[in-house]
């Protein structure tokens, strides 16, 4: 059954008190599990905009994040560089990083992710290879063993965290080591569906379009917020 637009007025007006301010369109739908495609067919064209109106807001008032993501993981990836080891909390507030800690924590980032969000972030920018060589030295088992890129071929995969609810979407040449690197530090991950292509070149193009598919549904870095048919039909792609 279609979400009325008397629902998804309910929802954003549920949201904005929630949050003491009005939601951006991906807080919108992150935090409510109501799909683009479920907004789109209850308003048309710039759907959002007439939700918002709708609820007597102005468009154009949006709340949206002052520092963007790549912005934080690329101060995390210098404090690296400059301390030569992973940072702590204390760097971050001595550095003036923004935002502060405090702000990190609404936004959902916990300071112990900082670290493998920013080897999502960094793993396909050569600039960055002294910093995952760093991590990689100070914490072995996050990374996967060097032989691995010497295995031809190249997987993507759709993994869960149960403790989160969230789903990774990400490239590997051997998902289920991953999946127990992953498991190392979160041990309710579980491998959904993966798929081998030629090689990594085509593995990440194909991994960059299903992240531009479900970015409205991105959490953090690889992880997103997906309903049922959104992992069916990601299944369906790694069948």
């Amino acid at each position: 059954m279609a979400i009325t637009k008397v629902e998804l007025i309910k929802r954003f007006k549920e949201l904005k008190n929630s949050l003491g301010v009005v939601p951006s369109q991906r807080q919108f739908l992150a935090e409510t599990g109501i799909s683009d495609r479920a907004l789109k067919s209850a308003y048309g064209s710039k759907a959002y905009s007439k939700l918002v109106i709708d609820c007597g807001e102005q468009p154009n008032s949006f709340n949206t994040d002052k520092y963007s993501e790549d912005h934080i993981l690329e101060q995390y990836g210098n404090l690296i560089l400059i301390n030569k080891e992973l940072p702590v909390s204390a760097d971050w507030s001595f550095n003036k990083c923004t935002p502060d800690t405090s702000a990190l924590r609404q936004r959902g980032i916990q300071w112990s992710e900082l670290k493998n969000m920013f080897l999502d972030f960094a793993k396909e920018k050569p600039e960055w290879n002294e910093a995952i060589q760093i991590i990689k030295e100070k914490n072995p088992i996050v990374l996967l063993p060097s032989k691995e890129k010497d295995i031809k071929g190249c997987y993507v995969y759709l993994m869960y965290d149960k403790r989160t609810k969230l789903y990774k979407i990400g490239i590997s040449n051997t998902p289920e080591f991953r999946e127990k690197t992953l498991q190392s530090e979160q041990p309710l991950i579980e491998l959904i569906a993966a798929k081998k292509y030629i090689n990594r070149r085509i593995a990440a193009n194909i991994e960059k379009a299903l992240h531009e598919t479900y970015s409205h549904k991105r959490k953090r870095g690889e992880w997103f917020i997906l309903d049922k048919e959104e992992i069916e039909e990601i299944v369906d792609t790694l069948s």
